[in-house]
């Protein structure tokens, strides 16, 4: 164990444990004193969402004023053990944490945080929760460690300038036992590694100009499993370029340009990586793109607000499945394309129409990409892109009832995806429903009734010998489903 985590264990060993709310509610601290800038907290922890209902955990954090700023420590343990609704039958997990994080108020309207964080996540997972995988037992550890420096500084009163730059390492260490007793590893780690600078200037009240770049290095390597594994390394400049203009109070204008690099789909790499098939000349890199935005935010009255978007982006590279020779396939980085987004969104009550208490919600987008298929060489959409698509939501408030009234709708265009041996269909006809919500205090109470009208799904399955690109079609399968569905859920709000 290294040192770091020696400390964490001792600080996190004099806690009492106690069990997290049911609700998932936060529970008062245990102890939180403070005097002349110091202040030590424990047990104010509160659950992530993510944990199962019988998890376990508590958080301990000292913080220190400083004479220009703060410093804070702090750390936490959590486990889960098995038996809970939201979790398969014979996992556990176990997981801590501890971080440092201070900041510092300097002149000429400057400040600089400096942050450290390291982390790591155990789960076991026996039985029935892993023989889908073929094995009996699983042990993953995961560890992570992240170390982060922000500043921003306004020389003059129109300029601000400011930059950062973050380490994260990761790595998941992968145990597993098969059926037959026979024990295999695998090792995944990533290192990235981001600086990014840039400089705001205000010429003029109401009006915003920008530019800066990030400077990113993304690393990963996998091994184990028998396969040979693999190793990448991707550098990328992202430049970027905005403005901002609001010409009166409510109305804003905003477009940019720049290149957008996602992170690294860690899933896809693995899943390359550990197919002893696969063609050495692919390869899983992050998606980038050159992407130019403009949007507009209006405020026309206190509860009327509308939002409109495009974006235009020129693709130099996205992740489509392709057919290894001896069959089967695997996530690959592959050609490149166009692809455009046009979305709106309307939140307006309806009381200037003598409607009072009654809200209307609405959203749409139009979707437009091509790009070279690359197994047919054809033109096509992006795989799974949905071309339109809109959803609206009236609601009737009874506020001296605690009670909620709506309808929803929604309706979008056939959605289609593309594996190497196998194109799927999907299209959804316009749906109806309503819901009834019962909130006291804290608590509410939903029902939802979903397809009431329409609601009708189609789905075509076409089957391939080989490959799209040149085999026959073997098989061609539509399934349909329809009916209402009717869901319950109670929730808090805290």
């Amino acid at each position: 164990m290294s040192k770091g985590w020696c400390v964490a264990a001792v600080c996190v060993a004099v806690l009492p444990v106690l069990p997290a709310q049911a609700d998932g509610g936060a529970r008062p601290p245990l102890l939180d004193v403070g005097s002349n800038g110091v202040k030590l907290t424990v047990g104010a922890a509160t659950p992530n969402g993510t944990q199962p209902k019988n998890s376990i955990g508590e958080t301990a954090s000292l913080s220190v004023a400083l004479p220009n700023g703060q410093a804070k420590v702090e750390g936490g343990f959590s486990t889960g053990a098995p038996g809970g609704d939201d979790m398969p039958s014979a996992t556990n997990w176990n997981g801590g944490h501890i971080g440092l994080h201070t900041s510092l108020e300097g002149p000429a309207h400057s400040s600089v945080e400096i942050g450290a964080q390291s982390q790591f996540r155990n789960t076991v997972q026996e039985g029935q929760a892993v023989l889908a995988t073929g094995a009996a037992r699983a042990d993953i550890l995961e560890q992570s460690r992240q170390a982060s420096l922000t500043g921003s500084i306004a020389p003059t009163s129109i300029v601000k300038l400011q930059f950062g730059t973050t380490l994260n390492q990761a790595t998941q260490t992968d145990a597993r036992l098969d059926l037959n007793g026979e024990l295999s590893r695998s090792q995944l780690s990533t290192n990235t590694q981001n600086s990014s600078a840039e400089a705001t200037v205000t010429p003029v009240r109401g009006l915003t100009l920008g530019g800066g770049a990030d400077f990113e290095t993304v690393s990963a390597q996998w091994e184990g499993g028998g396969a040979p594994g693999d190793a990448g390394t991707y550098s990328y400049v992202e430049p970027k370029v905005h403005a901002g203009l609001t010409p009166i109070d409510g109305v804003k204008l905003r477009t940019s340009f720049g290149e957008v690099v996602k992170p690294l789909n860690t899933a896809n790499f693995v899943a390359l990586a550990a197919n002893p098939g696969r063609n050495s000349e692919l390869t899983v890199a992050p998606e980038q793109q050159w992407q130019s935005q403009t949007s507009l935010d209006l405020k026309l009255a206190q509860d009327v607000a509308f939002t409109a978007e495009f974006t235009r982006a020129q693709i130099e590279n996205v992740t489509e499945l392709v057919p290894l020779e001896g069959g089967g396939q695997v996530p690959a980085s592959v050609a490149s394309g166009t692809r455009s987004e046009f979305r709106v969104n309307l939140n307006s009550s309806l009381a200037a129409l003598g409607l009072p208490h009654t809200r209307i919600v609405t959203s749409g987008a139009w979707r437009s990409s091509r790009i070279e298929d690359p197994l047919t060489a054809e033109t096509r959409r992006l795989s799974g892109e949905i071309p339109q698509q809109a959803q609206i939501k009236l609601v009737r408030d009874f506020p001296a009832r605690d009670l909620k009234l709506g309808l929803t709708g929604a309706i979008a265009s056939k959605q289609t995806l593309y594996q190497a041996a196998q194109v799927t269909q999907i299209d959804n006809s316009g749906t109806l429903g309503a819901f009834v919500e019962y909130s006291p205090g804290p608590f509410a109470l939903q029902l939802n009734m979903d397809g009431l009208a329409g609601g009708q799904r189609s789905q075509r399955d076409i089957f391939y010998a080989g490959s799209r690109g040149t085999g026959a079609i073997t098989d061609n399968i539509v399934t349909t489903t329809s009916g209402p569905k009717v869901s319950l859920s109670l929730q808090r709000t805290f």
